[in-house]
Order: C-alpha cells, then structure tokens, then sequence
C-alpha cells in the first residue's frame, strides 16, 4: 500500500477506524453517496462525496457508541450516536467530483447536508466535521 503524504508525514493509511486502516482508494471503492450543500466556509453550494460514516462504523464495532474523531491538525471531535446515520454525514472524499487537500480541509473531511438543520442544529455539526481527518476511535 502506497503512504499518503500530508504536512510532510507519510502515512500508511488516510484513515484508521478502530484497528482497520484504509487507503483513500479502499474509501473510494466503497459506496458513495453525494450531496450538494452549503458550508459557512465557501460562498456556494458544493457537492460532496463519499462512503457513509455509519457504514466505517459498523464494519469496525463502533455503529452504536460515541466516537472521537482526530484530524491531523489535533482536533478532535466527540460524535455522538445519534448525529450518525446511514445517509449522512459521509467521510467525503471529493468536492465537486475531484480530490481535494489540506488547504481545503481534505484528504478526507466528515460532512453533513449542513443546510438542511437548523442554525442551531449547525453549531453542533459544525463542532464535530472534523476535516483533515486521520483516525476514528471509540470514546471508550
């Protein structure tokens, strides 16, 4: 498996869930779902894609507890059960249909439909679309 390279790390893996490490190829291959949405970071709606999240979770035994998710900056971000569905948020992988890096947020950012919440829905959203994502944990 080819290393990611990011801020001059090599990386064996774009993300590990638990003790399972994927490529962002590995992502890819998985189904995707896509979504058009509105961020407070850009002035117009982009299309975001990749796998679900729910689905990385409940390959690896963690669908049902709260996760920690690390970005490579050192943020993390406590994600509660029930913000986790099938449908959303997704590990998203492209904007627009292309590959994206770390000066916009990527290789790898969890993204929800962000403007179909509410302004206060979004606050907590927002505390948890950990971007530059790198490992996902169980709380535990």
């Amino acid at each position: 498996m080819l290393p990611v390279q990011l801020f001059g790390q090599d990386l064996e893996y774009a993300l590990v869930v638990g003790e399972t490490g994927y490529s962002l190829a590995d992502l890819e291959r998985r189904p995707q779902i896509t979504f058009t949405t509105l961020t407070i970071f850009e002035d117009e709606a982009l299309v975001f894609s990749g796998p679900s999240l729910r689905g990385l979770l409940v390959e690896n035994g963690l669908a049902d507890e709260a996760i920690v998710a690390h970005g490579l900056d050192g943020y993390a971000a406590v994600v509660p059960p029930e913000l986790v569905n099938d449908n959303y948020p997704i590990i998203a992988t492209r904007i627009n249909g292309k590959r994206f890096g770390p000066r916009r947020k990527g290789p790898l950012w969890i993204v929800f439909p962000f403007d179909r919440f509410t302004p206060l829905q979004n606050a907590q959203l927002y505390n948890v679309s950990v971007w530059q994502l790198q490992r996902i944990d169980g709380e535990g």
